[in-house]
């Protein structure tokens, strides 16, 4: 199986956080274009 998670590659905000050495609020984008493998095996 092949699951491609953000195919557009869109650069999301994942959360915002207080950076008080530089006295302002950064943001953290999530992960690009993320392809997932999967495989199974069944008895």
């Amino acid at each position: 199986m092949l699951d491609i998670q953000n195919v557009t590659n869109r650069a999301n905000v994942a959360y915002k956080f207080y950076n008080p050495r530089r006295e302002n609020i950064d943001v953290s984008t999530q992960t690009g274009l993320f392809p997932n493998f999967n495989y199974r095996i069944e008895f």
